[in-house]
């Protein structure tokens, strides 16, 4: 992953550096008004390391037999986003691009460290239901967090802030457009 994200710019790989604000580095990212889907991403990604590619592309093959998508379908309608934290650095909880294209689930894997926290909480329409409290959910490396429904639409999801780590933290990213 590291290697990724040393060689980015030399492969022109749309990106988004906001570790001013943010503590975190994303790679393959649409958030400057491009969309790059996962064959041009994996193909960038063959070109930089062939076993780090081979990896990928069999993790999208199980999640395309887990959910009955097809090739075309991930090639046509997911981005592959590859996200580095910062040691000591949250992100604010926020609901990803309601306004926009990506409204299908979002699958996250966690790289590492150990373990980090992710937070999830009702937005305000669902704030109504009292029954409905915030989580903090210990995602430890190698775990899949999915988002689809009422959780990738009416919760909104972070990183806390002021959280101890020691390592910087990795995440790869599946997010998809409409479909279905």
């Amino acid at each position: 992953f590291n290697k990724v994200f040393e060689v980015y710019k030399d492969y022109n790989i749309i990106s988004s550096n906001q570790i001013k604000g943010r503590g975190l580095l994303y790679l393959f990212t649409g958030d400057q008004g491009d969309r790059q889907y996962y064959k041009k991403s994996i193909d960038q990604i063959k070109q930089i390391n062939f076993k780090f590619y081979e990896l990928i592309d069999r993790v999208v093959i199980h999640f395309m037999q887990l959910l009955k998508i097809d090739r075309e379908t991930i090639n046509k309608k997911m981005q592959l986003t590859f996200l580095k934290y910062f040691d000591d650095k949250g992100i604010w909880l926020h609901i990803d691009n309601v306004a926009r294209y990506d409204e299908g689930p979002i699958i996250s894997i966690g790289i590492g460290p150990d373990y980090s926290y992710f937070d999830l909480t009702p937005s305000l329409a669902y704030m109504k239901n009292n029954k409905l409290k915030p989580i903090r959910l210990k995602i430890k490396e190698g775990d899949i967090l999915m988002m689809d429904g009422i959780s990738r639409m009416e919760w909104a999801h972070g990183l806390p802030y002021n959280v101890p780590k020691k390592k910087i933290k990795y995440s790869m990213v599946f997010k998809f457009d409409k479909f279905n």
